[in-house]
């Protein structure tokens, strides 16, 4: 199915692109690039999207945050079928998705991203996006992110530190973003480690070292993907049932 056109953006919304990712051909990944210096209130209603209520206080950065993911969001439901509609949040601000697709969100301070799929395969997805830490604050929360082990493995992989450390940060918040919505619980930095990290970072593997529920013992694997481009970093985890193809 071809895209559905979005509404002229004035330059607030680029870059849209379609993939598949880590051979996984009934998930979506979607991304787009946002500019903030084209935002206006005015696009809300050109757009046809309601403005937030919860955000009528909120900052420009953040009401642009919240534009971009919506609206991506809609044109990529919309070309997989979904009639057109605004996202929204539950209690606990995990997103309700429509009938049908399951899926996780994120943004950076110029990109968007979300990972979309069949609900009914039980699939679970985890995507973050952000900017490359500075190399001092890098330092200074390295201890909060990894341990020595965690840090040997990923700087192993040729990475700079900083973006080394991005990326492990990236890579949990992925972890914890698949599985809040089913466990509804608060997962630390700590609640997993990484056990492999390919050259590059692009490929990692976590380990849970708590137990969350019987689905989720202490010692499960996941296996995450990440991909650095300029001072960004996009990550993501896919955890499919026992036995899918991912053909």
């Amino acid at each position: 199915m071809r895209p559905l056109p979005l509404p002229e953006t004035q330059g607030f919304l680029n870059d849209i692109q379609f993939s598949s990712p880590s051979g996984h051909p009934r998930i979506c990944l979607v991304q787009a690039r946002y500019d903030l210096s084209c935002f206006q209130e005015s696009l809300f209603s050109s757009c046809d999207l309601p403005a937030p209520e919860h955000l009528a206080k909120a900052v420009k950065k953040r009401r642009g945050e919240y534009l971009a993911s919506r609206l991506l969001t809609r044109h990529a439901l919309c070309r997989l079928g979904a009639a057109p509609l605004v996202l929204d949040n539950d209690a606990d601000r995990v997103p309700v998705w429509p009938e049908g697709f399951s899926g996780s969100l994120s943004h950076s301070n110029r990109r968007v991203a979300l990972l979309l799929t069949n609900s009914a395969s039980g699939t679970l997805t985890g995507v973050d996006c952000e900017n490359i830490l500075q190399p001092q604050t890098a330092v200074e929360i390295e201890e909060a992110i990894v341990t020595s082990n965690e840090k040997e493995r990923i700087v192993g992989s040729g990475l700079p530190l900083a973006a080394a450390l991005t990326v492990a940060f990236s890579i949990k918040e992925s972890l914890y973003k698949a599985l809040y919505p089913k466990l509804r619980q608060y997962m630390d930095f700590s609640a997993a480690e990484i056990v492999y990290c390919s050259a590059g970072a692009e490929k990692i593997r976590l380990r849970l070292t708590a137990a969350f529920s019987p689905e989720f013992p202490a010692g499960r694997e996941f296996t995450g993907w990440a991909a650095v481009n300029g001072e960004e970093i996009l990550s993501w985890v896919i955890d499919s049932p026992p036995g899918e193809s991912k053909g």
